[in-house]
């Protein structure tokens, strides 16, 4: 898992979310940090899977032992790797909107 985390983001960094995918899976099954799972939210999020991002970063909130605050500081940290990944400035609220509601 040690090689796994690194070698899955970079693969999302390359714009590989597929195989971002499938790491991420494999790292989720084992014993998943807060970061793994807003990590694979990011993935989801990059390949069009709405539901799945959401799911993901539900549970990197419940992973997270500071809860929804200290999501959203890693969150925050990741905006400019998101824009990279297509996702757009003004769909960044929607998407925090909707996590909050289906806390």
């Amino acid at each position: 898992v040690k090689v796994w985390r690194p070698l899955a983001w970079c693969l999302f960094l390359e714009g590989r979310y597929e195989q971002a995918r499938s790491r991420y899976e494999k790292i989720l099954a084992g014993h998943a940090t807060a970061q793994d799972w807003l990590n694979a939210g990011h993935t989801e999020w990059a390949l069009g899977n709405l539901t799945g991002a959401i799911d993901r970063y539900k549970q990197a909130v419940r992973a997270e032992s500071e809860g929804l605050s200290a999501f959203l500081a890693l969150f925050e940290q990741d905006r400019e790797v998101l824009f990279a990944a297509g996702i757009s400035a003004e769909d960044m609220p929607l998407m925090l909107d909707q996590l909050r509601f289906s806390l």
